[in-house]
């Protein structure tokens, strides 16, 4: 028997059944299969399907067509009338135009070294082998793409042969099962195509492919859409929202097609065809998605670098951008890297405080003002401060006055609070901000009169604050205990004083919290706190006087509550790793 070399496009073995065998045919009841030839909108041209009942009519080439049967063509109603007594073979005839019988097509490049195409226009007929009854072929869709810019940059090629939108997402596939070496997929060297290396895997040349009914091409719009935005970006699909975005209650998948194979005829362990071209191809009539994989630009003696999803081929190369499948993005990004301050509000955290190594130099002296690094300071070490510590009241000293000594007589008690260098502005930390002062030099005054006249001493108590928005203030109290304050206040002192008939007897009593004659208070180990080491790295810090209940009224105790619940918050959030402990006064930290 002759055989055709000439329908045989490339080097191989085949194996080619003759049947000739004498089989007896069953006699059909009811009538021979008849062809019909007509025109429809829907299904295939110009080849002869075979169509045993309504249903299997309907589903290929549409429901009864009215708008044809005006104009004459009655190819529904013969087909459904005929298969009443027997099967039918149904001819849709379609005679194209090259230049207004267009659809379009994209080819894709399977590397990430080059890029994919533009989408393209070609006539109809081009899709298919004509030579006879018309069938699709991708042999001629190969050779449509032959004259394109980059051609021989992609091997593979898709287009949609439906009458409706379809929309294709293809990405590199994490199925399991294909993580091994392709020398122990093949078995040997010899076994392997010459263009793949021995120590791929086989998974670095499988993909997904995803095949969705309408148009979900317009990324930036699906972006910023209310439901679609959780699965897509500006330049597309997310790759991790697949799965949930196919299982949408509101998408119409028509496929979802997990491990194909780059590698042509590329078989599984139980000896399935798992290549690209062969699956999606094979469900074509369900999805209309048709497609070629230009099987001569990848099969060389050699790696070419035309299959590649790892990103072997751009290692070097300095890629800025990908744009390959469905992989559209930058891959590459100018971080600037800007110099910040550690010593910022809400980024310290301390128990003494003011102690730095900075100095302040404008007319070739150094002014030791323990004050912040600003423009004109230079370093003189590398020693972290506490001034933007949460509580920490920055450049303000106290001076305690009175109209005279030992303060009989008098009708007031006189506090003034100003700056300890005038160069620079005072304000404290809060709520991890930074708060000026509303004014950088106050007094403050306690007048006699607003107590009542009476001939028996009493005692009584008042605060000098500055309040959350920066305000000095003073709170008095009508009895010998201390006045409330707002949980937000930083006390910076108060007094305790007798006042009979309207006039203060006896020496008022002055207590420091946060701010003395010299400036800021620091907390003072043996006092407020003690540090014991328990050995392997591990200290305790005890803050004293607060096994009880915090009170606004106990000034001192509720400093060290406060100090004690900042550490805690410290501790217990998700920065606890983050952050670094001075442990003495020569920058050694932990």
């Amino acid at each position: 028997m002759a055989i055709q070399i000439g329908k045989y496009k490339r080097p191989g073995i085949f194996l080619e059944e003759y049947d000739n065998s004498i089989m007896a045919t069953s006699v059909v009841e009811g009538g021979i299969t008849n062809l019909v030839i007509g025109v429809s909108r829907k299904g295939p041209v110009n080849t002869p399907i075979m169509i045993t009942n309504n249903s299997d009519l309907e589903t290929i080439f549409g429901q009864l067509d009215r708008n044809l049967e005006r104009k004459g063509s009655f190819f529904h109603r013969t087909v459904s009338k005929m298969l009443e007594t027997a099967p039918v073979f149904a001819v849709n005839l379609l005679i194209t135009d090259d230049n207004l019988d267009t659809i379009e097509y994209k080819s894709l490049s399977t590397s990430a070294d080059y890029t994919n195409d533009v989408e393209r226009e070609g006539p109809y007929r081009r899709f298919f082998d004509t030579t006879g009854f018309w069938k699709r072929d991708t042999e001629s869709f190969i050779n449509l793409t032959k004259n394109n810019t980059g051609y021989s940059e992609r091997a593979f090629s898709l287009t949609n042969l439906s009458d409706k939108y379809v929309t294709v997402f293809a990405f590199k596939s994490a199925v399991s099962g294909f993580d091994r070496t392709l020398i122990e997929w093949y078995g040997s060297i010899d076994k392997m195509p010459s263009y793949l290396s021995s120590n791929d895997y086989a998974s670095d040349y499988m993909v997904d492919v995803v095949v969705i009914s309408g148009d979900w091409s317009n990324y930036k719009e699906l972006a910023v859409d209310a439901r679609w935005g959780a699965y897509f970006n500006a330049t597309g699909l997310i790759k991790g929202k697949v799965r949930e975005f196919a299982n949408d209650r509101n998408v119409s998948l028509l496929s979802y097609y997990e491990g194909l194979s780059l590698i042509p005829y590329f078989r599984d362990t139980n000896g399935r065809n798992v290549f690209i071209e062969t699956v999606i191809n094979r469900d074509t009539d369900r999805t209309g998605i048709f497609c070629a994989f230009n099987n001569d630009l990848i099969e060389t003696d050699y790696f070419n670098g035309r299959l590649d999803l790892i990103g072997h081929t751009i290692a070097g190369k300095n890629e800025t951008n990908i744009d390959f499948l469905s992989y559209q993005d930058t891959i590459s990004e100018e971080v600037e890297m800007i110099s910040t301050p550690l010593d910022l509000p809400g980024n310290v955290t301390a128990l003494l405080g003011g102690s730095t190594s900075w100095a302040y130099v404008s007319d070739g002296v150094d002014h030791a003002y323990h004050t912040p690094k600003t423009k004109g300071w230079v370093e003189n070490g590398e020693m972290r401060t506490s001034y933007f510590a949460e509580g920490y009241v920055y450049n303000i000293m106290s001076d305690y006055l009175g109209e005279s000594t030992p303060f009989v007589g008098t009708d007031s008690i006189v506090a003034t609070y100003s700056l300890l260098n005038p160069d620079f502005e005072s304000f404290l930390v809060m709520g991890d901000k930074q708060v000026v002062l509303a004014t950088q030099s106050v007094t403050l005054s306690i007048s006699t009169s607003n107590y009542v006249y009476s001939a028996t001493s009493a005692t009584y108590s008042s605060a000098f604050v500055i309040d959350s928005t920066g305000k000095f203030k003073v709170v008095n109290s009508t009895t010998a205990t201390n006045p409330v304050v707002a949980s937000t206040d930083t006390v910076l002192g108060y007094v305790k004083f007798r006042v009979l008939n309207q006039q203060i007897t006896g020496t008022p009593v002055f207590t420091d919290v946060n701010i003395t004659e010299l400036g800021f208070k620091n907390f003072t180990i043996g006092t407020d706190y003690v540090v014991e080491d328990l050995g392997l790295g591990s200290i305790k810090v005890s803050f004293l006087d607060t096994d009880a209940s915090p009170s606004v009224k106990n000034y001192e105790q509720y400093r060290r509550f406060k100090a004690f619940n900042r550490l805690i918050d410290l501790i217990d959030s998700t920065n606890k790793d983050k952050m670094t402990m001075l442990i003495n006064h020569t920058s050694g930290k932990k």
